[in-house]
């Protein structure tokens, strides 16, 4: 994770800047000079707050912020600039919540360091002991990975490894239970590698050994002792607050909020649709149905726009508006944490026309993007 201010600007496009000023008592009570010359330095900071915030806003383009500044141990300022989404006038306050991304991990660490002081939790404790779901290479491998290597980001998983099957509806148990087919290649403990649901493996393995949900402990050793009341792990606590942050990404000099309409570009003619409709499959992603367009088209393109499928992904076969680019390569916009652009899907056609496969590039980082037709 990267620090700074440079960090908060890539929180999907808003900030959340808490500004810590030092002890003002840096002397005993005899040294009042100093602790009014601190004072004042305070007193002038805060008098350029407003500026320095709309400053930042105005150079990044960020559509808004919200800061504290805590002094000698006490919260002397909490505000919001700037607005809440970028194509709406609903203001940031003090009281808006923003989603954490990844500074929620030195979060997640607190919690289960509190965990592993208690006991018997460790380190060093196998992850597979309270999640056997989890299986990372062969056995001998699988049962050696700790908490350890999965905090630390060296259980040999690739970058970012199973974040796509996030995005497209896969829970968390599921999304565990299929990193087993990434291989790992040698990497185990030999190099390192950003993995997000390494973190939540951990993460769930700590929690079962309460007996008790990651949401409930993360809550009960952390949030709820330093009074974060609006302070969850839950997504869906996040979408209830009507007071909440969206996500955005910056395209160019601007900022747009997410998901974002993708656009084609010089759209060719394409093979009859019954070329491409069907059912596809394999073991990391699941199944995959393109269809003709109807109801239902998740955000991402209008059914229509330039061809009349669409791609159903995950569990709950999300739908998502395919937009022909050229012969029998289509794109669509996917959504999540992960999502930057548009994906391409790119279809194989077989003997007489029909494809046989289908490759879906935002899947395919590791190669298992790759789904095979499944009906006759």
């Amino acid at each position: 994770m990267d620090g700074g201010l440079a960090a908060l600007r890539r929180l999907g496009g808003l900030l959340g800047l808490v500004v810590l000023v030092g002890p003002l008592a840096a002397a005993p009570a005899a040294e009042a000079q100093v602790q009014a010359q601190a004072q004042a330095r305070l007193v002038a900071a805060l008098a350029r707050l407003d500026t320095l915030a709309a400053d930042t806003l105005r150079r990044t383009g960020v559509p808004g912020l919200a800061v504290a500044v805590v002094a000698d141990g006490e919260v002397v300022v909490a505000k919001g600039f700037g607005r809440r989404q970028v194509d709406r006038p609903d203001p940031v306050d003090a009281d808006t919540v923003f989603q954490l991304a990844s500074l929620s991990k030195p979060l997640a660490t607190t919690v289960v360091a509190a965990l592993v002081g208690d006991g018997p939790l460790a380190w060093d404790t196998p992850v597979r002991r309270y999640v056997p779901e989890l299986r990372l290479g062969p056995p001998a491998i699988a049962d050696s990975v700790t908490l350890r290597d999965l905090f630390s980001h060296r259980s040999g998983l690739p970058d970012h490894a199973g974040d796509d099957l996030e995005d497209i509806g896969f829970g968390r148990i599921a999304v565990i239970e299929r990193l087993r087919f990434l291989p790992l290649d040698n990497r185990f403990r030999a190099s390192y590698a950003y993995t997000n649901l390494g973190f939540t493996a951990a993460a769930e393995a700590a929690a079962r050994s309460t007996g008790r949900s990651w949401e409930e402990i993360s809550a009960e050793r952390l949030y709820r002792p330093l009074g974060m009341d609006r302070t969850s792990s839950r997504h869906a606590d996040w979408l209830a607050q009507p007071n909440r942050a969206v996500l955005h990404r910056q395209q160019g000099e601007r900022w747009q909020a997410l998901p974002a309409v993708v656009i084609p570009q010089r759209p060719q003619p394409a093979r009859p649709p019954a070329a491409y409709t069907g059912s596809y499959a394999n073991d990391y992603v699941g199944t995959a149905v393109v269809r003709l367009a109807g109801s239902g088209v998740a955000p991402g393109g209008a059914a229509g726009a330039g061809s009349n499928l669409v791609l159903e992904l995950g569990p709950a076969r999300r739908p998502f508006a395919l937009e022909h680019v050229s012969g029998d390569t289509f794109r669509y916009q996917p959504t999540g944490e992960n999502a930057d652009g548009a994906s391409a899907v790119v279809f194989a056609p077989g003997p007489g026309g029909r494809a046989t496969s289908v490759r879906i590039d935002n899947l395919n980082l590791q190669g298992q993007g790759t789904l095979r037709r499944q009906d006759p």
